[in-house]
Protein backbone atom coordinates (compact mmCIF):
# COMPACT_ATOMS: atom_id res chain seq x y z
CA UNK A 1 0.00 0.00 0.00
CA UNK A 2 2.67 2.18 0.68
CA UNK A 3 4.25 1.88 -2.37
CA UNK A 4 1.69 2.03 -4.46
CA UNK A 5 0.60 5.47 -2.92
CA UNK A 6 4.40 7.01 -3.55
CA UNK A 7 4.62 5.70 -7.05
CA UNK A 8 1.09 7.72 -7.75
CA UNK A 9 2.26 10.95 -6.10
CA UNK A 10 5.46 10.42 -8.04
CA UNK A 11 3.31 9.92 -11.42
CA UNK A 12 1.11 13.16 -10.07
CA UNK A 13 4.42 15.40 -9.58
CA UNK A 14 5.72 14.56 -13.04
CA UNK A 15 1.82 15.31 -14.60
CA UNK A 16 1.74 19.15 -12.51
CA UNK A 17 5.60 19.58 -13.80
CA UNK A 18 4.56 19.28 -17.18
CA UNK A 19 1.43 21.33 -16.86
CA UNK A 20 3.73 23.96 -15.00
CA UNK A 21 6.25 23.57 -18.18
CA UNK A 22 3.22 24.42 -20.50
CA UNK A 23 1.75 27.07 -18.50
CA UNK A 24 5.35 28.69 -18.44
CA UNK A 25 6.19 28.62 -21.72
CA UNK A 26 2.81 29.19 -23.39
CA UNK A 27 -0.06 30.48 -20.96
CA UNK A 28 1.98 33.48 -19.36
CA UNK A 29 3.63 34.68 -22.37
CA UNK A 30 0.15 34.77 -24.07
CA UNK A 31 -1.78 36.72 -21.39
CA UNK A 32 0.73 39.07 -20.89
CA UNK A 33 0.90 39.69 -24.66
CA UNK A 34 -2.91 39.78 -24.98
CA UNK A 35 -3.19 42.44 -21.73
CA UNK A 36 -0.46 44.31 -23.83
CA UNK A 37 -2.14 44.94 -26.57
CA UNK A 38 -5.15 45.14 -24.69
CA UNK A 39 -3.06 48.43 -23.12
CA UNK A 40 -2.33 49.41 -26.29
CA UNK A 41 -5.59 49.41 -28.05
CA UNK A 42 -7.24 51.39 -25.04
CA UNK A 43 -4.80 53.69 -25.79
CA UNK A 44 -4.88 53.86 -29.31
CA UNK A 45 -9.03 54.77 -28.61
CA UNK A 46 -8.08 57.41 -25.61
CA UNK A 47 -5.85 58.80 -28.68
CA UNK A 48 -9.28 59.11 -30.76
CA UNK A 49 -11.34 60.65 -28.40
CA UNK A 50 -8.64 63.46 -27.62
CA UNK A 51 -8.70 64.02 -31.29
CA UNK A 52 -12.53 63.73 -31.32
CA UNK A 53 -12.52 66.31 -28.58
CA UNK A 54 -10.30 69.10 -30.30
CA UNK A 55 -11.86 68.59 -33.66
CA UNK A 56 -15.44 68.98 -32.33
CA UNK A 57 -14.62 71.79 -29.80
CA UNK A 58 -13.36 73.88 -32.51
CA UNK A 59 -15.67 73.59 -35.14
CA UNK A 60 -18.52 73.91 -32.60
CA UNK A 61 -16.71 77.13 -30.92
CA UNK A 62 -15.94 78.32 -34.92
CA UNK A 63 -20.14 77.95 -35.34
CA UNK A 64 -20.48 79.76 -32.27
CA UNK A 65 -18.82 82.81 -33.72
CA UNK A 66 -19.94 83.06 -37.04
CA UNK A 67 -23.44 83.07 -35.59
CA UNK A 68 -23.45 85.58 -33.00
CA UNK A 69 -20.26 87.94 -34.00
CA UNK A 70 -21.06 89.96 -30.50
CA UNK A 71 -19.87 86.50 -29.05
CA UNK A 72 -16.88 86.21 -31.24
CA UNK A 73 -15.64 89.69 -29.74
CA UNK A 74 -16.01 88.57 -26.23
CA UNK A 75 -14.36 85.21 -26.63
CA UNK A 76 -11.78 86.92 -28.66
CA UNK A 77 -11.13 89.99 -26.33
CA UNK A 78 -12.84 88.81 -23.07
CA UNK A 79 -15.26 91.44 -23.06
CA UNK A 80 -18.88 92.24 -23.82
CA UNK A 81 -19.53 94.88 -26.22
CA UNK A 82 -22.60 97.40 -27.29
CA UNK A 83 -24.11 98.49 -30.67
CA UNK A 84 -22.34 101.66 -30.32
CA UNK A 85 -18.75 100.52 -29.89
CA UNK A 86 -18.05 100.64 -33.37
CA UNK A 87 -17.91 96.51 -34.02
CA UNK A 88 -19.37 95.43 -37.01
CA UNK A 89 -21.55 92.77 -36.33
CA UNK A 90 -22.45 91.37 -39.90
CA UNK A 91 -25.98 92.00 -39.73
CA UNK A 92 -26.00 90.34 -43.81
CA UNK A 93 -23.37 87.79 -43.25
CA UNK A 94 -26.18 84.97 -44.29
CA UNK A 95 -25.99 86.62 -47.68
CA UNK A 96 -22.09 86.03 -48.15
CA UNK A 97 -21.91 83.87 -50.21
CA UNK A 98 -18.30 84.12 -51.47
CA UNK A 99 -16.51 85.77 -48.70
CA UNK A 100 -14.22 84.83 -46.75
CA UNK A 101 -15.76 82.96 -43.64
CA UNK A 102 -12.06 82.25 -41.60
CA UNK A 103 -11.95 78.57 -41.88
CA UNK A 104 -8.33 78.41 -42.87
CA UNK A 105 -7.75 79.69 -39.25
CA UNK A 106 -9.74 77.05 -37.25
CA UNK A 107 -8.51 74.30 -39.52
CA UNK A 108 -4.98 75.56 -38.22
CA UNK A 109 -5.96 75.59 -34.63
CA UNK A 110 -7.47 72.00 -35.21
CA UNK A 111 -4.12 71.12 -36.69
CA UNK A 112 -1.96 72.86 -33.68
CA UNK A 113 -4.44 71.07 -31.07
CA UNK A 114 -3.35 67.63 -32.58
CA UNK A 115 -0.09 68.26 -32.50
CA UNK A 116 0.02 69.46 -28.75
CA UNK A 117 -1.89 66.60 -27.93
CA UNK A 118 0.65 64.27 -26.92
CA UNK A 119 0.78 60.25 -27.29
CA UNK A 120 -1.14 59.31 -24.40
CA UNK A 121 0.73 55.95 -22.15
CA UNK A 122 2.83 55.20 -24.99
CA UNK A 123 5.39 56.57 -26.92
CA UNK A 124 4.69 56.71 -30.87
CA UNK A 125 1.17 56.84 -31.07
CA UNK A 126 0.47 60.49 -31.74
CA UNK A 127 -2.35 61.52 -34.22
CA UNK A 128 -0.11 61.61 -37.88
CA UNK A 129 -1.30 62.26 -41.46
CA UNK A 130 -3.38 64.63 -40.61
CA UNK A 131 -6.00 66.35 -42.71
CA UNK A 132 -8.72 68.54 -41.87
CA UNK A 133 -11.71 70.59 -43.91
CA UNK A 134 -13.73 73.08 -42.96
CA UNK A 135 -16.56 74.11 -44.94
CA UNK A 136 -19.34 77.66 -43.50
CA UNK A 137 -22.41 77.03 -46.33
CA UNK A 138 -25.13 79.75 -46.23
CA UNK A 139 -28.46 79.83 -48.25
CA UNK A 140 -29.24 83.15 -47.36
CA UNK A 141 -32.33 81.45 -44.68
CA UNK A 142 -29.63 80.21 -42.61
CA UNK A 143 -26.02 78.70 -42.56
CA UNK A 144 -24.38 75.78 -41.26
CA UNK A 145 -20.64 74.19 -40.90
CA UNK A 146 -19.46 71.10 -42.57
CA UNK A 147 -16.13 69.78 -41.14
CA UNK A 148 -14.20 66.01 -42.03
CA UNK A 149 -11.35 65.07 -40.87
CA UNK A 150 -8.60 62.28 -41.54
CA UNK A 151 -5.94 61.03 -39.66
CA UNK A 152 -3.98 57.69 -38.93
CA UNK A 153 -2.67 56.63 -35.12
CA UNK A 154 0.41 54.06 -35.26
CA UNK A 155 0.67 50.51 -32.68
CA UNK A 156 4.11 51.63 -30.83
CA UNK A 157 5.47 47.64 -31.84
CA UNK A 158 5.24 45.31 -34.33
CA UNK A 159 3.47 42.06 -34.43
CA UNK A 160 5.76 38.72 -35.02
CA UNK A 161 5.62 38.79 -39.46
CA UNK A 162 5.04 42.73 -39.90
CA UNK A 163 8.03 44.64 -41.58
CA UNK A 164 5.94 48.02 -40.37
CA UNK A 165 3.75 48.37 -37.30
CA UNK A 166 -0.18 48.75 -38.03
CA UNK A 167 -1.49 51.97 -38.37
CA UNK A 168 -5.08 52.86 -38.14
CA UNK A 169 -6.85 55.51 -39.70
CA UNK A 170 -9.65 57.29 -38.72
CA UNK A 171 -12.30 59.83 -40.33
CA UNK A 172 -14.29 62.23 -38.61
CA UNK A 173 -17.24 64.05 -39.61
CA UNK A 174 -19.66 67.44 -37.93
CA UNK A 175 -22.00 69.50 -39.11
CA UNK A 176 -23.52 72.37 -37.14
CA UNK A 177 -25.84 75.09 -37.67
CA UNK A 178 -24.12 78.07 -37.83
CA UNK A 179 -26.94 80.37 -36.66
CA UNK A 180 -29.10 81.16 -33.52
CA UNK A 181 -32.83 79.65 -33.16
CA UNK A 182 -34.19 82.88 -33.23
CA UNK A 183 -32.71 84.05 -36.58
CA UNK A 184 -33.91 81.02 -38.08
CA UNK A 185 -37.46 81.69 -37.22
CA UNK A 186 -37.08 85.73 -38.18
CA UNK A 187 -35.30 84.91 -41.49
CA UNK A 188 -38.01 82.05 -42.44
CA UNK A 189 -41.14 84.30 -41.28
CA UNK A 190 -39.17 87.14 -43.79
CA UNK A 191 -39.27 84.75 -47.06
CA UNK A 192 -42.95 83.92 -46.03
CA UNK A 193 -43.93 87.75 -46.17
CA UNK A 194 -41.93 88.31 -49.40
CA UNK A 195 -43.55 85.37 -51.08
CA UNK A 196 -47.30 86.45 -49.79
CA UNK A 197 -46.51 89.89 -51.20
CA UNK A 198 -45.21 88.26 -54.39
CA UNK A 199 -48.67 86.32 -54.65
CA UNK A 200 -50.77 89.56 -53.98
CA UNK A 201 -49.14 91.50 -56.40
CA UNK A 202 -49.20 88.94 -59.05
CA UNK A 203 -53.45 88.22 -57.92
CA UNK A 204 -53.33 92.64 -58.54
CA UNK A 205 -51.94 92.29 -61.69
CA UNK A 206 -53.81 89.70 -62.94
CA UNK A 207 -57.03 91.35 -62.34
CA UNK A 208 -56.06 94.78 -63.96
CA UNK A 209 -55.08 92.57 -66.77
CA UNK A 210 -58.57 91.28 -66.76
CA UNK A 211 -60.02 94.97 -66.87
CA UNK A 212 -57.81 96.25 -69.08
CA UNK A 213 -58.96 93.01 -71.53
CA UNK A 214 -62.44 93.95 -70.82
CA UNK A 215 -61.89 97.55 -71.31
CA UNK A 216 -60.50 96.78 -75.17
CA UNK A 217 -63.58 94.68 -75.62
CA UNK A 218 -66.19 97.21 -74.93
CA UNK A 219 -64.26 99.65 -76.82
CA UNK A 220 -63.83 98.29 -80.27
Amino acid sequence: MYKGNGDFMKKRMKDERGSLIVEATIVFPVTFLVVIFLLFVGNLYYQRSKAQAVFTESVIEYAAKESNPMLAKYIDDGAVVSLSSGNDFKPYRYLNFWGDTGTAKVEGEIKKGLKNMGTGLFSGMGVQNTAVSVDYKTYGVYAKVEAEMSYSITMPVKLLGQEEASKVEFQEYIEVPAMEGSEIVRNVNMVRDIIDRNETASGVMEKASEYITKFRQFAN
